[in-house]
């Protein structure tokens, strides 16, 4: 077989050999291949998994260059170092000791979180998927630290709820009001004069903390003689409608083009999965948010921690999207990627991709292990107590209920008090025998469709509620004594929750409500009062929408119980759910188990999600969890 010498070029790795008939054959067999014409070579993903599969296909006729001898010996030793950190029980820091105090002693009372900020500043770019409540955001701040990146421009992605109550909160104390902070909010004027007054602040260390959302492009038709979007140039423009303006075109813009402008020195993606567990680079899958964020101008120092507790959004390959944000040169391609570790499988309608290949499982670890950190509180916070497994409490499929839904399912239409309701596609059908799975709904005279109070779930949630001391115009016993004595409803259908808190109201039972449509003062307010608020008269129970309030709120300190009366699809959803309340800021002589009673309807569409979920939650604990030994707390899923 013909020599094959592998170097460095333009950092990837480059191969040449003399012409032979199989030389391109050969060469496309390694991961991410690509003909270099002005090489005269193939290039390929400067990474350890190429190296590897090179010697595979070259066996003794490759050839490495000095330069690639070099890179592999460093980066085979910083890949051990930081597989080794991952495991560490503590880590001594340089930076943190000398200069914050605080910080310092707040991390030295828990060191698993000194190894996460080990982690993190010796990675440089790496995923923080540590469970929930486990002080990601804590890390994160003393892992700009500790790189050495304290100085310049900081951007914090996160979701609205978190922004101030979270990210701006816990930058003041923990930098000791250091750090300049500036928080997007409100409506998209407000947030432009807060991004101006971002860029004209003199501060040494500056952070704008902004929703996921600023980070959309749009991407629609634009007049450039006009300079205006299409849809909004006014009919009176005669010259544009009657002149034929051919350089019309559909474009990408940002709405806050100024985030592209800055040259940023770290970029902390909160509850990445929610953007990043996707297909990029691919035309399919990749979020309007995963397209702004790579589009983000960075310094050649540039750190970028990736926050989730739930990476992946129940697939495997879906790791891939937070992978190439973070290394976009080692995971240059999703396909290449795929070829790696990924078995391909041909169908009749073209190629589908399968498991994870048995023989790349090792290496697949290895690659979360250098650039992820993973931790369960059952790891490391053996203070506190383990919240119970949730339990499904199953209620029968009855009466008018029955037919509502059985009429769905054989006709994909319903007939409903006071009108009709059908479904045009396979997703709507779903998503409505999942709302009539709560129990018989009705339409409005405005044509909108409505739950109802008969509903088998309602009474049951009633009766519990009632054992807990929660009874109609206050009776009962409040057990004011007992700091846990507060309860979260949650569903994921706006409108259920919004009947819910009229139902309460009737009942003279006070609720609060956090919901996409609540606004950022009310549901921080709703918070601050779950939290904090013990007198008797204080509302006891928390309406939560799933997504809406499904991440990086806490509410733990009197909560014991949470009722969730459906399920996503997505299991990474019920995930960040009980990450609400799961022992995440009281302590441990407070700790005490949580219990998760979700609400399901039996002989409905909910016991195949409640399955789906549950096989989606082995499969993460597999990929994360198993491999290292820790136990899985499963869901009982009883008689359904």
């Amino acid at each position: 077989m013909t020599k094959v010498t592998a170097g460095i070029r333009d950092g990837k790795i480059v191969t040449r050999s003399r012409y032979h008939p199989d030389a391109a054959a050969d060469a496309k067999r390694i991961p991410g291949a690509k003909w270099e014409a002005e090489l005269k070579g193939w290039s390929y993903p400067l990474s350890m998994q190429t190296c590897k599969a090179l010697r595979k296909v070259y066996g003794d006729d490759l050839v490495i260059a000095p330069d690639l001898n070099r890179w592999a010996t460093v980066a085979s030793i910083k890949d051990l170092k930081q597989i080794s950190l991952g495991r560490a029980k503590d880590a001594t820091l340089k930076i943190i000791p000398k200069d914050w105090p605080d910080l310092d002693a707040a991390l030295g009372s828990r060191p698993y979180q000194k190894t996460g900020v080990k982690f993190a500043a010796e990675g440089r770019c790496v995923g923080l998927l540590d469970e929930v409540g486990l002080g990601k955001t804590i890390i994160s701040i003393a892992g700009v630290i500790e790189a050495g990146n304290w100085k310049g421009h900081h951007l914090v992605i996160a979701k609205k709820t978190a922004l101030e109550s979270v990210w701006a909160n816990q930058l003041a104390e923990w930098t000791g009001g250091k750090a300049e902070t500036f928080v997007c909010e409100g409506t998209q004027a407000k947030r432009k004069k807060t991004i101006e007054s971002y860029l004209s602040s003199t501060a040494e260390s500056k952070w704008l903390i902004v929703n996921s959302a600023m980070l959309k492009t749009k991407k629609d038709w634009w007049c450039k003689k006009c300079k205006e979007w299409v849809d909004e140039i006014p009919a009176d423009n005669l010259e544009h409608y009657t002149e034929a303006h051919d350089r019309v075109g559909k474009i990408r813009v940002q709405t806050y083009p100024e985030l592209q402008s800055i040259a940023w020195r770290a970029i902390i993606a909160d509850e990445a999965h929610e953007y990043l567990s996707t297909g990029v680079k691919s035309t399919k899958n990749v979020t309007q948010e995963a397209e702004g964020l790579l589009s983000l101008t960075t310094t050649d120092d540039c750190v970028r921690f990736a926050l989730t507790g739930t990476p992946d959004r129940g697939l495997e390959m879906n790791i891939f999207g937070l992978m190439y944000w973070l290394h976009p040169k080692i995971y240059s391609s999703k396909w290449a990627w795929i070829d790696n570790y990924f078995e391909k499988i041909k169908t009749p309608f073209g190629t589908e991709i399968g498991d994870l290949r048995k023989e790349m499982q090792k290496d697949f670890w290895k690659m979360l292990d250098i650039h992820t950190l993973r931790r369960t509180r059952k790891e490391v916070r053996p203070d506190v107590a383990e919240s119970f497994p949730p339990v499904i409490e199953w209620v029968p499929l009855e009466g008018k209920h029955r037919r509502q839904y059985m009429q769905l399912v054989e006709e994909g239409r319903v007939d409903l008090k006071g009108g009709e309701m059908e479904t045009m596609s396979f997703m709507a059908e779903f998503v409505r025998q999942q709302q009539l799975a709560w129990g018989e709904w009705e339409v409005t005279s405005k044509g909108m469709m409505v739950p109802t109070a008969r509903s088998p779930k309602l009474e049951r949630l009633l009766d519990m509620l009632s054992e807990r001391g929660i009874n109609p115009k206050g009776r009962g016993d409040f057990r004011v004594t007992d700091q846990h004595f507060k309860y979260i409803i949650a569903s994921q259908f706006t409108q259920l929750i919004d009947f819910l808190e009229n139902h309460f109201r009737t009942l003279q039972i006070p609720t609060l409500k956090i919901t996409g449509a609540v606004t950022q003062k009310r549901r921080t307010d709703a918070v601050h009062s779950f939290q904090t608020d013990k007198r008797p008269s204080a509302p006891r129970l928390l309406l939560l929408n799933t997504k809406a309030g499904g991440a990086s709120i806490t509410l733990d300190r009197h909560c014991e119980d949470m009722f969730i009366l459906d399920q996503t699809y997505k299991v990474d959803d019920q995930t960040q759910l009980h990450g609400r309340i799961d022992n995440r800021s009281v302590t441990a002589a407070e700790s005490v188990p949580r219990s998760f009673i979700y609400i399901h309807t039996k002989d409905t569409i909910e016991r195949k999600m409640a399955e789906g979920n549950a096989s989606q939650r082995e499969m993460q604990h597999r990929l994360y969890d198993a491999r290292r030994g820790v136990e899985l707390a499963r869901m009982v899923l009883g008689n359904g």
